[in-house]
């Protein structure tokens, strides 16, 4: 009898503490309640991934063409995605053809479900663009081409506004670049893809006068920034893009106007950077390649 008493009161408390788990696993609000920005690392290149609250993901560029048998995307960006069960990106814009920025796209149509994919017209004039034009036209891929004040709304506290300006110099690529602006749970940021300082002058009278995160173009190159651009903007952090390469990147003059008017931060220095907004305010994590894991970053 006495065992039997014991065993009904331990049983007791165990249900006692499982209804308390259950109570606070249904209450708690864990971080996936939270919009994020992933910057990830892929070296000399762009890749960057967007949660909004609501669990929609949004990509801007799929990373570097590594070698004819993968990408960044493969060994990066792929192995996040699946870590987190991602499995569908509402949206993903590729700014242009450079194998820096669309490198990684073959990989990820061919893992992830892409429902609206924004790229402009499949060119044929580089290995990697060819690979992309072939690819779209054999699985018959359907895409929306992008075009300026081209507005995408996600949750009531998100969307995008894309922007293709003139080309500045018909002989570059990276002026005909896809420049996104993102408002996000109230933080607004300006992705500039490969655009020069000149293209954000050609659509400066669609740019508001403060964002919070300006990512660079070209990997902090000469001529993408200028006083008169970070005055009217006013970012509280610039992100470049960049690791180890033969261009110079990023450029020391660029660099110094940066630091003028914001906080720059470079993949090259921090490894991939996150940010997490709550109460409409950013909080910064830096990834810890050795713990495997995103740590507030304390700068």
């Amino acid at each position: 009898m006495a065992l039997n008493k014991q065993f009904k009161k331990k049983t007791l408390n165990i249900l006692f503490l499982v209804s308390i788990l259950i109570f606070i696993t249904c209450h708690i609000k864990f971080d996936d309640n939270y919009a994020e920005i992933i910057f990830f690392d892929v070296k000399n290149a762009d890749n960057c991934l967007i949660k909004t609250k609501n669990n929609k993901y949004i990509m801007i560029d799929t990373g570097k063409f590594i070698y004819p048998a993968s990408s960044s995307a493969k060994v990066v960006t792929l192995e996040y995605l699946y870590d987190k069960n991602i499995k569908t990106l509402d949206t993903l814009i590729v700014t242009h053809y450079d194998s820096d920025h669309s490198g990684g796209l073959i990989d990820i149509l061919d893992n992830i479900k892409v429902k609206n994919l924004i790229i402009q017209k499949p060119v044929c004039d580089s290995v990697n663009s060819c690979l992309i034009k072939e690819y779209i036209e054999t699985n018959n891929i359907k895409y929306i081409e992008p075009y300026t004040n081209q507005k995408i709304t996600f949750d009531n506290d998100t969307y995008l506004i894309n922007f293709v300006p003139t080309t500045y110099n018909k002989k570059s690529k990276n002026d005909s670049s896809t420049i996104t602006l993102l408002e996000i749970d109230g933080c607004k940021l300006l992705f500039m893809a490969d655009a020069s300082v000149h293209m954000y002058h050609k659509i400066e009278k669609f740019m508001p006068y403060d964002i919070d995160i300006l990512k660079v173009a070209h990997h902090g190159a000469k001529d993408t920034v200028d006083d008169i651009m970070l005055k009217n903007l006013k970012p509280e952090y610039s992100i470049i893009s960049t690791g180890k390469n033969p261009y110079g990147h990023p450029d020391i003059k660029t660099v110094h106007a940066l630091q003028k008017y914001s906080k720059p931060l470079s993949t090259k220095d921090t490894g991939a950077i996150k940010f997490v907004i709550k109460d409409k305010k950013l909080n910064l994590f830096f990834y810890n390649g050795k713990r495997k894991r995103f740590e507030r970053a304390d700068i």
